[in-house]
């Protein structure tokens, strides 16, 4: 500060120091940090986005090179906001960056935008397919969904694009692409139910089988070779039934489907339906609505388990609420001017007091039971210590727990990043399928340019035989009467005993080519 230089900031990614001020001119502008937890899914089709080493869009990637797929899912736990308005996320678990868009291309969708599950939709018209989500034609494939015929997402998406009567997009589970519900106001898709459980059927359509298809469709362009032969038994857990009566299955372990008749055949039939274990049941909040209303009510999600069925949340003040969304049981922990740190339960909450709790944790609801913890002194409990001493022994239990919630941090890292490998793996297969999607299309394109360019060369190759024909004609016709000949031999032999002949040396006329002849020897004419 003396030296008019600096202060000095050792950049997070361990590359070096950078510097706020040299001779007294300012070269950074300090800007804020906030810290908490947001959720996106990475957009910028098809690339997606990379993670960066510092908080700007032209930063090195981190190294190894870790990429992002294009709807996968992501947290993010501090944002910085730059001098243009981006935003700058670092993802959760480590200590690289994202940003929410680049220019007019935008890069994240926030988690509210993006809805996931297993949707079926019915066409209402011929509708055909884009690679990304769009209604425009520049993004059509070759592939499309006929009228009435069925389709299943895994992904609804609201864009922006909404406002002008299009969307929301769905991404098909096959990784074909996207469809959208409406298209200028008109409705394109309609959604059907999808049912939960678990079925086993057998194969009886002999003696071909059936084949999965990729989509809920009876027609071979979305066959696959996964093949079931008769009598052998398939088990699926979820299940569509188009306008017609026709059932379709998914089969359990994929994302392709069978059905169980076609026209008055029967292709498989049901031998026996059990409920579905794994769907909730009795659950009296969806997580959605709990983040919506702790984000309405300036609360940061802290902790959610579906195992355990429960989720947390903290306000500024750090009072947390723990919320049992099957059981409508709220506890709330938070540190009581009298009685020290204490825990309040209140069992079968409705809605409006959920609201009312997280709005003001500390509020009185006139029931439920508190659990209050005692702190203990080394000396032992009732021994009064010197103020000094008192804060040196807070400092120490202080920097023990730390030590303790830096393990547990390094412990819940290990368990998200479970999640994040699978949200990768998952991101990775759909990846693979619009790869082979993208091929196919490809190949597509280039049979049709081979094709194209044979059928040119062919019919060149027959102008210019019929240009040959017409010129060999030409040649072999008698300019005299016009008649055509088969050959040069037979045009010279008709010229010399069908036509007058003229002596170029002197201009007479004779009759025929023997009289010439003659003349020519007789005057020496040649």
């Amino acid at each position: 500060k003396g030296s008019q230089n600096g202060p000095f900031l050792r950049l997070s990614d361990g590359h070096g120091w950078l510097f706020e001020y040299k001779y007294s001119e300012k070269l950074m502008e300090r800007l804020t940090v906030k810290t908490g937890l947001w959720a996106f899914y990475v957009d910028n089709y098809p690339a997606g986005i990379s993670l960066r080493r510092h908080p700007f869009d032209n930063s090195p990637r981190v190294e190894p090179n870790v990429v992002y797929k294009p709807m996968q899912l992501i947290y993010c736990d501090t944002v910085v906001t730059g001098t243009d308005g981006t935003n700058f996320y670092r993802v959760q678990g480590t200590e690289g960056w994202v940003f929410d868009r680049r220019g007019s291309t935008t890069m994240l969708l926030p988690e509210s935008q993006v809805k996931t599950g297993i949707f079926a939709y019915e066409a209402t018209a011929l509708i055909a397919i884009r690679n990304r989500h769009s209604t425009g034609d520049a993004y059509r494939t070759s592939k499309s969904v006929k009228e009435k015929e069925l389709v299943c997402a895994d992904i609804i998406l609201q864009t922006e694009d909404d406002l002008g009567h299009n969307g929301p997009f769905i991404q098909l589970t096959d990784g074909s692409g996207w469809l959208f519900e409406r298209k200028d106001s008109r409705t394109m898709l309609r959604p059907i139910l999808v049912k939960a459980g678990r079925w086993t059927l057998v194969v009886i359509n002999s003696p071909a089988g059936i084949c999965l298809r990729a989509q809920p469709i009876d027609s071979l362009h979305v066959r696959e070779a996964k093949e079931f032969r008769p009598h052998e038994a398939v088990i699926c857990d979820r299940k569509i039934t188009n306008s017609s009566g026709v059932n379709f299955y998914r089969v359990e372990g994929t994302t392709g489907w069978v059905f169980d008749k076609r026209g008055d055949r029967v292709m498989m039939k049901v031998l026996a339906t059990v409920h579905d274990p794994q769907q909730p049941v009795g659950q009296l909040w969806s997580i959605d609505f709990l983040r919506g209303a702790a984000m309405a009510s300036g609360l940061d999600e802290i902790y959610y388990n579906p195992e355990s069925r429960i989720i947390s949340f903290a306000n500024e003040n750090r009072d947390r609420i723990n919320v049992y969304y099957t059981t409508g049981t709220i506890g709330t922990a938070l540190d009581h001017p009298h009685q020290g740190k204490t825990q309040l339960f209140r069992k079968n909450c409705s809605s409006s007091e959920l609201l009312e709790i997280f709005q003001n944790p500390r509020i009185h609801t006139g029931r439920g039971y508190k659990k209050r913890s005692v702190s203990q002194t080394p000396q032992g409990p009732g021994v009064v210590l010197e103020e000094e001493e008192d804060l040196r022994n807070s400092v120490v239990n202080l920097c023990k727990e730390m030590e303790k919630m830096e393990e547990k941090k390094i412990k819940l890292l290990k368990s998200i990043k479970h999640f994040d490998d699978r949200r990768a793996a998952a991101s990775m297969e759909m990846e693979k399928k619009r790869i082979k999607h993208a091929q196919e299309e490809e190949a597509k394109i280039m049979a049709r340019k081979i094709k194209e360019e044979e059928e040119r060369r062919a019919k060149q190759q027959k102008e210019e035989e019929e240009r040959r024909r017409v010129r060999r004609i030409q040649e072999l016709t008698c300019n005299d009467c016009y008649r055509v000949f088969s050959s040069d031999n037979a045009l010279s032999q008709h010229r010399r005993d069908a036509h007058f002949h003229m002596c170029e040396y002197c201009g007479k006329y004779f009759k025929d080519y023997h009289a010439l002849e003659q003349h020519c020897d007789a005057t020496n004419h040649w």
